[in-house]
């Protein structure tokens, strides 16, 4: 009413449950959506229950229907046609589906459309418009988004158009963690508005504006995140992950190859860096897929060379040298210095030592061109790449060096990611000199540093290196501890070789802690993981992995070995990474603290009383969505949440979270 003795209390959506998936009705049954859902089912269908195998669709529908009171009656009158389980599914297009209200009650409320429409007819045609193009979307946008996608067409302020439609509930405003303003429409909602757009004759020049703000905002970003300044611009791209989705999938289904390319190749680091390594790859290889074979471009130069790095990453071994030669090829074609500098000191990292000729080649060149760049970043990265590879092939002498130039580098530039990087490879030397104290303190340094990042698998690639050292003071329970937390940082970031390597590593734990039938199960899994990438294990791990293989040999009869080595090769990736996990589980039951959890400060007390609620929740297994659902907040703020509270805990994984709620007594 706007009137000054006016004070707003906004009416929030029906609570809901607070376990996101369940299968038991008393965790969700005092849940206010539940218990109306239940109370409607039953006037339509008398012996209808909450019961622990409908439990689960019951909340999963309320979550769906985003806690609308009106939405949760519609779906609830339809279980005299479906039980839970079967109407689930057919939410996915509710405004259909939702239209057998009561015949006594106005017609706006027969349907779930009705209602929605009868809001929407009311609005000024400005606001009709702002509501339609908002649909665009994904996890709500910030005010500078808004602006860039529609604009009202008789003049007026889209920020005022915006209050308006926040005015009338058609639209919530939520401030982020970081301060941030962000509007977020709710999915039933956004249904609705995506079925106005389809018929606006803008709808086709509003979603191109979506995809190119998105572009323009990944462009910005793609030099900082080659930066130490990287930081603030991954937590702003992660809040739009979902818009870059959806900008991604726009241009690729248009055919707009280039711009596809240029998105996809200015995430690069971003990919990387928050542990979407074989996601990003997946759009890449649709993007160039989308345009014409053959295509010279600078965008495609680009994109294959980004291929080749996230291929490279994952673990690949063929793939990543095949794009990169091609992006180096198109770059020599186009003239394009910049591109050939960059994909030549990507193609450092991955060209074959037993190609001599082309080692030689591209190591020659390659400081060269990473000079002409004038970037101390890019030379400092070049650096990290030959003291890799002198590593690779026994030079000890030259990995040092490089290596140590590198790690000045990146100090100088305040570099604190890639400083741990720096370090982690020093330490590996040193574990190849069998200099294991000096590992460990490198390792351990490398470790600290990556702590507090943004992307907390990162870590993935210290904890297996420190494993060994753990191994190596035949302390294999900590051993243990630290493979098991690395393999779920590979997992995370879908790098397969990483994968590969930390199952060979739990096996080498698990022969020393006395079971060498396991651990050949778990050297054949990682055996055939490795094969089927066409990659070798690394050569730090070498010495390792032949050592705990000529021990085990020891210790079997030929024909043991023969079928506990067969019978790891057919598991397959994801029942070995099972298998090394019930295994771990299993061994680590007697011990107090795994060594992951034993590495962390387990106090908590620094966390705010919503922390702790949300570790909680964390605890019992939740995901970023179902926290946003759970807390009624965007998915990207609870990102921002978890983040915290690891960051306060010192903790690198999710799963470290329940094994400290269970020690504090939280999760009691």
């Amino acid at each position: 009413m706007r009137v000054r003795w006016e004070h707003e209390f906004p009416v929030q959506p029906l609570s809901l449950p607070a376990v996101a998936h369940t299968q038991s009705a008393d965790a969700i049954a005092d849940a206010p959506c539940v218990a109306l859902f239940v109370q409607r089912a039953q006037s339509v269908r008398p012996g209808f229950a909450l019961t622990d195998q409908n439990a689960g669709a019951v909340a999963a529908i309320c979550r769906r229907l985003d806690g609308l009171p009106l939405a949760i009656e519609l779906a609830a009158v339809r279980v005299k046609l479906f039980p839970p389980q079967a109407l689930l599914p057919r939410l996915d297009h509710r405004l259909a589906v939702l239209t057998d209200g009561p015949r006594e009650v106005p017609a706006r409320q027969q349907t779930l459309r009705n209602a929605i429409a009868w809001s929407y007819d009311l609005l000024a045609p400005t606001e009709q418009a702002l509501f339609r193009h908002l649909a665009v979307f994904a996890g709500g946008c910030t005010p500078w988004a808004a602006e860039a996608v529609s604009g009202p067409t008789d003049g007026s302020n889209v920020l005022d158009t915006i209050g308006s439609l926040v005015d009338k509930s058609l639209l919530r405003m939520h401030e982020t963690a970081d301060g941030e303003v962000r509007f977020v429409m709710l999915e039933t909602l956004r249904e609705f508005a995506a079925e106005q757009l389809h018929g606006d004759p803008l709808a086709n020049q509003v979603q191109h504006r979506h995809a190119h703000a998105f572009l323009e905002l990944a462009e910005e970003a793609k030099p900082h995140l080659a930066s130490a300044a990287r930081e603030p611009w991954l937590r702003r791209l992660e809040a739009e992950y979902d818009n870059l989705r959806e900008a991604l999938l726009w241009l690729i289904e248009h055919h707009e190859a280039e711009r596809a390319c240029r998105l996809t190749s200015a995430l690069d680091w971003f990919w990387y860096f928050q542990g979407r390594v074989g996601e990003g790859r997946h759009w890449l290889e649709r993007a160039l897929e989308s345009g014409e074979v053959g295509a010279v471009s600078v965008e495609r130069a680009s994109a294959l060379a980004t291929l080749g790095h996230l291929a490279w990453l994952q673990g690949d071994h063929e793939a990543p040298r095949r794009w990169l030669e091609r992006a180096l090829s198109l770059s020599l074609t186009l003239g394009d210095r910049y591109g050939r500098a960059h994909a030549l000191i990507q193609l450092a990292f991955v060209v074959d030592n037993a190609n001599e000729t082309r080692r030689a080649e591209v190591e020659d060149e390659s400081p060269a061109l990473s000079r002409e760049l004038d970037d101390t970043w890019w030379a400092a990265l070049a650096l990290l790449g030959d003291g890799i590879r002198a590593l690779g092939r026994g030079d000890g002498a030259s990995a040092r060096a490089r290596l140590e130039a590198s790690l000045g580098l990146w100090e100088k530039l305040g570099d604190t990611w890639f400083v741990a990087q720096a370090l982690n490879a020093l330490g590996d030397l040193a574990r190849t000199e069998a200099d294991y104290d000096r590992a460990a303190d490198l390792y351990s340094r490398s470790l600290t540093g990556l702590q507090h990042q943004t992307n907390a698998e990162g870590a993935a690639s210290v904890l297996h290196n420190l494993g060994y050292i753990a191994h190596h003071q035949n302390d294999d329970r900590r051993a243990l501890g630290l493979f098991i937390e690395a393999l779920d940082g590979f997992g995370n970031q879908g790098d397969h070789r990483g994968i590969a390597e930390c199952l060979a590593g739990v096996g080498a734990a698990i022969l020393g802690l006395g079971h060498p039938r396991q651990a050949v199960c778990l050297f054949g899994a990682s055996g055939a993981l490795l094969a089927s990438i066409g990659s070798a294990p690394w050569p730090t791990n070498v010495a390792d992995v032949q050592a705990a293989h000529a021990l085990a040999r020891t210790q079997l009869t030929e024909q043991t070995w023969i079928q506990a080595w067969e019978e790891g090769r057919g598991l397959g990736s994801e029942r070995a990474i099972g298998y090394a996990r019930e295994l771990a589980k299993e061994h680590l039951a007697q011990t107090e603290l795994s060594a992951p959890a034993a590495h962390s400060r387990l106090a908590g007390g620094s966390l705010t009383a919503r922390e702790r609620e949300i570790a909680l929740l964390l605890a019992r297994g939740y995901s970023n969505r179902q926290l946003a659902e759970a807390l009624v907040i965007t998915e990207q703020t609870a990102e921002t949440h978890v983040k915290r509270i690891l960051g306060k805990l010192e903790l690198r994984s999710r799963h470290q979270v329940t094994e400290w709620a269970s020690r504090t007594g939280l999760a009691g």
